[in-house]
């Protein structure tokens, strides 16, 4: 399948594009199949003489950065598949890449011959399909049933399941009438939000696509994500939504404990210089000090030696604060304690009270990398209702159930425009990527002069969410 493919290479680092090279020879492809190029304008140059059928760009080239190499490259070449080659630092251009039509993304440096092959395959594929289903209505009917995708029909005002394809049934896991009666949200859970937005962009642009990431309910299969692409369409002059699922479960499971991992090494890297910092240097620090007390008889400038002290005593308080940033203290014997002994420092706070409470007769008992980031999480909403919120009541209320545990937190301040303000001077961005990471359940509510809530849903199964 991929021997007779025609693939460029658009990378100005050299090495990069000798691996990628070698790893095509690898996996059956030709050299005089290969073009490359070290730059956008050579590229563009040589773009009419050939049709590729795969790209593999990187973004950042001499001549060009970011979203507009992209954009560039995608408007001349929009029937190929585009495969972004990105550093784990682009990870933001990478997700407006996948969304404004590249078929898929790597990773630099991790990934090998295999995983190369099945990316290329696949994103030739999806390109296929989705020019597929801009032809005609007969065209379409065809490709319904044959697309190897999950694709299902449904009613664009009532939601209802009008046809199915027999990769849905596959899918699924379920037989063909299990799908009679039923309405999307029977098939796959969206977030209301995603699915207003769907309906917003419907109502300004016509014919508009977009791709949202979703949990399909599939038989005997505890967890699964799917991306969903939608579109609406007409067939005989009625009005319908065509939803195609890309399963990514594996992806995301990958992806999930590639962050365990991540996380694991950076606990430890941290505790080791928490550990540093209290047992060296805040000690030599303190015996410092003991020392300059004891110059108090025989020193003659007194000022200097007060001096002195000051700057000892103030190094010190600076490195235990550091300390308690990197490692906070007690969170190793649980989040309970860790919690009760973060508010213990907030009711230092004048002018402002602190609520806190526990409701229900289970233990906060989660590992230590949730627990650090549950305090993470809890510590950012506070700093930042501290900061701008103007509120009198901070609080923070936690409700323990056997399968899951919630944490409320809530200020009664200035609030702020949800749909106006930028999350990135809110400490919300912060936030939603460290839930994300760790799988966690989010969700923001503010209203100005009102005040902002914030509840994250943590569950004990140590499953993933969406």
């Amino acid at each position: 399948m991929i021997e007779n493919l025609k693939i460029c290479i658009i990378e100005d680092n050299p090495v990069d594009t000798f691996l990628c090279r070698e790893l095509l020879l690898k996996i059956g492809l030709s050299s005089n199949e290969i073009e490359e190029f070290p730059s956008l304008d050579a590229f563009i140059k040589f773009s009419h003489k050939r049709i590729f059928d795969v790209i593999l760009l990187d973004l950042f080239l001499p001549d060009s950065q970011g979203k507009a190499t992209f954009d560039t490259v995608m408007s001349i070449s929009s029937s190929s598949a585009i495969i972004v080659m990105s550093g784990l630092t682009d990870s933001e251009v990478s997700v407006y890449t996948m969304q404004s039509g590249a078929q898929d993304f790597l990773v630099k440096g991790e990934f090998d011959a295999t995983l190369f092959e099945k990316t290329i395959v696949y994103s030739v594929e999806r390109r296929k399909q989705r020019t597929l289903l801009e032809k005609t209505k007969r065209q379409y009917q065809d490709l319904f049933m044959k697309n190897p995708l999950p694709t299902i029909l449904i009613d664009y005002f009532s939601n209802e399941v009008v046809k199915i394809n027999q990769s849905t049934i596959d899918y699924y896991g379920y037989k063909k009438d299990y799908f009679i009666g039923k309405v999307i949200t029977d098939l796959i859970e969206l977030p209301k939000k995603e699915w207003d937005k769907i309906k917003e962009y419907d109502n300004t642009i016509r014919g508009v696509r977009d791709v949202f990431q979703c949990k399909p309910f599939v038989a005997n299969q505890n967890y699964a994500v799917a991306r969903a692409h939608f579109r609406k369409i007409e067939l005989e002059d009625v009005a319908h939504w065509i939803i195609m699922l890309e399963d990514i479960t594996e992806q995301t499971r990958f992806d999930y404990e590639k962050i365990q991992l991540t996380n694991k090494v950076q606990d430890f890297e941290r505790k080791k210089i928490a550990m540093e910092l209290h047992d060296g240097i805040a000690q030599e620090l303190t015996l410092l000090s003991l020392y300059l007390n004891q110059m108090d008889h025989s020193c003659s400038d007194k000022k200097v030696l007060d001096l002195c002290k000051s700057l000892v005593s103030e190094t010190i308080n600076q490195t235990r604060t550091l300390t308690y940033s990197i490692d906070p203290p007690l969170l190793n014997e649980g989040l309970t304690k860790g919690l009760f002994a973060f508010f213990n420092r907030l009711s230092r706070i004048e002018h402002i009270n602190f609520p806190f409470e526990i409701l229900g007769d289970h233990e906060l008992d989660f590992n230590y990398q949730t627990s650090y980031n549950v305090f993470r999480i809890i510590q950012e909403f506070i700093n930042n209702s501290v900061k701008y919120a103007k509120s009198k009541v901070i609080g923070c209320k936690i409700t323990s159930t056997t399968n899951e545990v919630i944490f409320d937190l809530y200020d009664e301040g200035v609030g702020f425009d949800m749909e106006k303000t930028s999350v990135h001077g809110m400490g919300i961005k912060n936030i939603l990527e460290r839930s994300q990471a760790m799988g966690f359940k989010i969700a923001f509510e503010s209203k100005l002069n009102v005040g902002t809530n914030m509840r994250l849903t943590v569950s004990r199964g140590g499953a993933l969410v969406i």
